[in-house]
């Protein structure tokens, strides 16, 4: 019997009396810097270039960076770095909070606080909750304020602008990044160094428990959008902790200043849809890796001040469950990255490599835009995001690459994934996917991708010579290598093309009679292979 969520009842009453857009008075009041720094001056002191403006524009890259040194100068409450550069040479700052100070990885790992990531602007255009965390920014340097006191139980990162080139663009920015690539589809292929540097120098580097993605988009009357991990693979005690716990706390801390918050994406009469199963974005990269991953959208029809204020509560919400639940966050995060290693150490289980979405048992009520204009409420009607796979393979203790798939490799390396190398040849029994077709599709500005057609499995014996590749599933990112060496995934090193040179395509349209064998192996049972971890 499916029961009904009480999500939005009281909201009606309070859109009743809330002009939307609303006004949040007092709260963006600009001021201007004094000139030159001295060390009587407070981060309170200054404002950002949106600030001054009264966010009739928005703050430059430049004025960005001018805005965080300033902070710097007169604050020691934080820590300042660049993790990498644009397309364009833009410079990608991320800012380390915490008490005591740490600048590394394993540093916050030995304070035994939750870590979470801050950042913003992936879309280029996309920037009212960039601004939202630059005056986040602010509070958390400024000794006294209750965002500065969150320094006593968290570590906290802040990325506050993912894309400055597509920001930069134009006055309205692009969605891409100055090639026009949608970063948020490059998280699994990694192909542009905005998204492999902040991969690598914060996602990989900090491993933090939680991070937030802000995004603008959504739709009426909604000022905040979420969503966590929504795919099968993932441990969804993840996006089980997000819906029960954290977003009844955005919604708590958004109604105190007359806003209101719903899941993503949007509904009508019949129903409520979330989705997006792909692992190629962040939120969903997030659970494969172990992290709880929050998208945020904040959506067009706001007005600036109201966008930027209520990202500014919704971010402020996520750090304060942080603060008042720290063992909670931390040991989800820690089974789900135990469970990672457990499921492949003696292979158990299985690997989607197609998914859907479905009506979650509960149902909601929510709003959507009524005839009139006006807010009207839907009640006990299904929200469709529940991530249900409908195909699977069985999990492998490993799966081999031949020893030239150097690209595929460098891949998976930038994910952080183990690989060995043997350094002997061996004679072992794998299973390998029969190959009896290709096409050919396109995914976001790729001109092509590769799509196979795979009949039966296969039981061969091998010979492996020395240098062949080996990639065990049971380590941390092991959700991760085995959505990549899946050949039947939608995010697939073959789909990618990182192994083009391997693809049997002469034996496919030839005429032999012996199967051809897609070149990604499992190896099914814990085997001793005499082999070496690749540096």
């Amino acid at each position: 019997m499916m029961t009904t969520t009480s999500i939005g009842r009281s909201g009606l009453r309070r859109l009743r009396a809330l002009a939307l857009p609303a006004a949040v008075a007092g709260v963006l009041a600009a001021t201007v810097a004094a000139p030159g720094l001295d060390a009587q001056q407070s981060p309170q002191d200054f404002r950002t270039a949106g600030e001054e403006a009264n966010l009739e524009r928005f703050t430059s890259h430049l004025e960005m960076m001018e805005y965080l040194h300033n902070l710097r100068s007169v604050s020691t409450e934080f820590r300042m770095g660049i993790y990498g550069h644009s397309r364009q040479g833009r410079e990608l700052p991320y800012l380390v909070f915490s008490r005591p100070a740490v600048t590394k990885g394993w540093e916050a790992a030995a304070l035994g606080k939750p870590v979470v990531e801050l950042h913003a602007n992936v879309h280029g255009g996309e920037r009212d909750l960039r601004e939202s965390l630059l005056q986040l920014i602010r509070e958390l340097a400024t000794p006294g304020t209750p965002e500065n006191d969150l320094l006593d139980h968290m570590v906290i990162i802040v990325a506050p602008q993912l894309n400055p080139d597509g920001y930069e663009f134009s006055e309205r920015g692009i969605r891409g990044n100055a090639w026009g690539i949608d970063l948020n589809r490059d998280y699994m292929k990694q192909e542009h160094p905005e998204i492999q540097y902040w991969v690598q120098n914060i996602m990989h580097e900090w491993n933090p428990h939680v991070f937030v993605d802000g995004h603008n988009g959504g739709s009426f009357p909604y000022h905040i959008k979420y969503q966590c991990p929504g795919h099968a693979d993932p441990d969804q005690r993840i996006t089980a902790l997000c819906d029960n716990e954290i977003f009844p706390r955005i919604d708590e801390r958004l109604e105190e200043e007359g806003f209101l918050s719903f899941f993503w994406a949007g509904g009508n009469e019949e129903g409520w849809r979330g989705g997006q199963t792909d692992a190629r974005i962040s939120r969903n990269y997030s659970g494969f890796a172990n992290t709880i991953g929050i998208l945020f959208e904040s959506p067009g029809w706001l007005d600036t001040h109201d966008a930027v204020r209520s990202g500014y509560l919704a971010y402020l919400a996520v750090l304060e469950y942080v603060r008042d639940n720290p063992q909670r966050v931390m040991d989800t995060v820690r089974e789900a990255r135990v469970e990672a290693i457990q499921l492949g150490s003696e292979p158990t289980g299985e690997v989607a490599v197609q998914m859907t979405v479905e009506p979650e048992p509960e149902l909601v009520d929510y709003f959507i835009r009524g005839e009139d204009g006006e807010p009207r409420l839907i009640t006990d009607a299904p929200i469709v995001k529940r991530p249900v796979a409908t195909a699977t393979r069985p999990r492998p203790y490993a799966y081999i690459l031949p020893r030239d798939a150097v690209d595929a490799v460098d891949l998976l390396r930038r994910h952080n994934i183990t690989v060995e190398v043997l350094t002997a040849t061996t004679t072992v029994e794998v299973q390998a996917y029969e190959l009896t077709g290709i096409s050919w599709g396109q995914a976001y500005n790729h001109a092509s991708t590769n799509q196979l057609e795979i009949g039966d499995v296969h039981t061969v014996e091998m010979d492996l010579p020395e240098g062949t590749y080996v990639v065990p599933t049971g380590q941390m990112m092991g959700r991760i290598a085995s959505h990549l060496l899946e050949p039947e995934t939608n995010d697939n090193l073959i789909y990618w093309g990182a192994m083009d040179r391997w693809l049997p395509l002469a034996q496919l349209h030839g005429d032999g009679d012996d199967p051809v064998l897609v070149p990604i192996y499992k190896l099914m049972a814990p085997t001793p292979l005499p082999a070496r971890l690749l540096r």
